[in-house]
């Protein structure tokens, strides 16, 4: 699954890929997510946050081809991938096969939240507290609907 925050004047964007898996769908959905900060997004370099739990989210090589060649024509931006898989990260390895960075546009693979967003914050040289909240509201957008609201659901229907 995926789900995702962004500030659009602060140029912020975070991701989460959580669950068993993501599917296509859900990397369009990153993809999208990514494309329209880059479309968007107001402050100068853009940063994200794409934090990658445990699971197959690793995408395929259309996939990693789309994200390679987004990047290619992107604004500036850093991209913090958080992850503890070493598949995942070997990920961030073979799009910047596909295509190499440039010193604009850098992607970093971080073992927790809180490396990623210091690194973050270093190169955009302010403190974005906001990353913080941006987190907490894309991974409260995967959490299933409370049972009692369910229920009320059923019951209006």
């Amino acid at each position: 699954m995926y789900t995702s925050a962004a500030d659009y004047p602060t140029s912020c964007l975070v991701g989460v890929h959580s669950g068993t898996t993501s599917n296509e769908e859900d990397f369009h959905a990153s993809w999208l997510a990514f494309d329209t900060m880059n479309r968007r997004g107001i402050a100068p370099l853009a940063v994200a946050l794409l934090v990658v739990d445990p699971g197959d989210h690793t995408p395929g090589s259309k996939w990693r081809q789309k994200f390679a060649q987004t990047r290619k024509i992107s604004r500036p931006h850093r991209i913090a991938f958080i992850s503890n898989s070493a598949i995942a990260r070997g990920v961030i390895t073979a799009i910047d096969w596909l295509q190499p960075p440039t010193s604009q546009q850098q992607v970093k693979a971080w073992a927790t939240l809180e490396e990623g967003i210091a690194w973050l914050e270093g190169e955009r040289r302010e403190s974005l507290h906001i990353l913080r909240h941006l987190y907490e509201a894309a991974r409260e957008a995967g959490l299933p609907a409370p049972a009692e609201s369910v229920r009320a659901l059923k019951l209006r229907a």
